[in-house]
């Protein structure tokens, strides 16, 4: 017999085991069974029972349809289906009132169930790399969802729900269809994480700066010619990530940014890098590279805590004696 490994009283760990079907029956007072990385094409028969489980998960398994019965676990926290065959999710799983963490990215999800929006409960939400070009107005019931990664879908806009998600600290929205940032993303104002990379996005809101809680900020990828006066107001920023876009220039707001430590303008068409930076006093990584630079200002060797400073791919004609002392002082200068 395929035996399972005992994480600890309550937990079955068959993860990996090329299983298609459960060697023997869960005990029922199993908490948690972890069956990912095995080959279910469905949720075992015999799990139905398991009124005591909290966490339920078949990542990286063969699954092409969930069974109605899974509302009737109502106990669990955690459903985790990651990487599988499902074109959808079961009306059931409104049922689930408990569930906290719900993983199903990876999938070939076209929508979701309007009874998603019953689990109130819900913390986390992931349904990346789906079939997503709409998401429904509903969200705004998740009231206390804290992370929503819908990255990697074909998503032109978000719900105007969207903006009661006032507990969300974590928004992927990397590689999709994003033309502008969605208004209701300025109303998060918890927002700690925003990732929006690979999109359309040609410019940004003013009302950007209204997400003083935003400690990175990734918008690599995008078509931006411009950036907004009130990026300065995200003093909490720590991470700034702008590469590969089209930007000629950089407000000089940017100097409200205290406290940021990490700035990526590679791949941009600056060709002048503005004092405003040198008052970046918490910056300790600065990339430049792939831009149309000549020259430098002297003002940059006033970031003493800089520790990289990436130059490659300019044609600067000369670096300046500021700029140089920053490579004595230890310094990494590329360039």
């Amino acid at each position: 017999m395929n035996l399972p490994a005992a994480a600890g009283p309550g937990i079955l760990d068959w993860t990996g085991r090329g299983l298609a079907a459960l060697p023997a029956p869960p005990p029922a007072g199993t908490r948690e069974l972890w069956l990912d990385d095995n080959l279910f094409a469905a949720i075992p028969e015999s799990v139905r029972p398991l009124r005591a489980l909290e966490q339920l998960h078949l990542d990286r398994n063969a699954l092409r349809a969930l069974p109605d019965w899974l509302g009737e676990l109502g106990g669990l926290r955690t459903l985790s289906l990651y990487g599988n065959d499902l074109a959808e999710l079961p009306r059931a799983i409104g049922a689930l009132a408990r569930l906290e963490h719900l993983s199903a990215g990876r999938n070939a999800l076209a929508s979701v169930p309007e009874t998603l929006w019953r689990l109130t409960g819900l913390r986390t939400l992931i349904l990346s790399e789906n079939r997503l070009a709409t998401f429904g107005d509903g969200v705004g019931a998740l009231a206390g969802l804290e992370v929503l990664d819908l990255g990697h879908n074909q998503l032109a806009s978000l719900p105007a729900g969207t903006a009661e998600l006032q507990r969300l600290e974590v928004l992927y929205l990397s590689d999709n269809r994003l033309a502008a940032l969605p208004p209701p993303v300025a109303a998060l104002r918890r927002l700690t994480y925003l990732g929006a990379t690979d999109n359309a996005l040609v410019s940004l809101p003013e009302d950007l700066g209204a997400l003083t809680a935003l400690v990175e900020l990734r918008l690599d990828r995008n078509s931006l010619a411009s950036l907004p006066e009130s990026l300065g107001a995200l003093s909490a920023l720590r991470e700034l990530h702008l590469a590969h876009n089209r930007l000629e220039h950089v407000p000089d707001g940017i100097a409200g940014l205290r406290g940021l430590r990490k700035l990526s303008l590679r791949a941009n068409l600056l060709a002048a890098v503005p004092d405003a930076l040198a008052d970046l006093a918490a910056l300790r990584e600065l990339d430049l590279r792939s831009n149309r630079l000549r020259d430098l200002p002297a003002s940059l060797g006033r970031l003493q805590r800089l520790e990289k400073l990436d130059l490659r791919w300019n044609k600067l004609r000369a670096l300046p004696p500021e700029v140089r002392r920053l490579e004595e002082r230890g310094c990494v200068v590329l360039g």
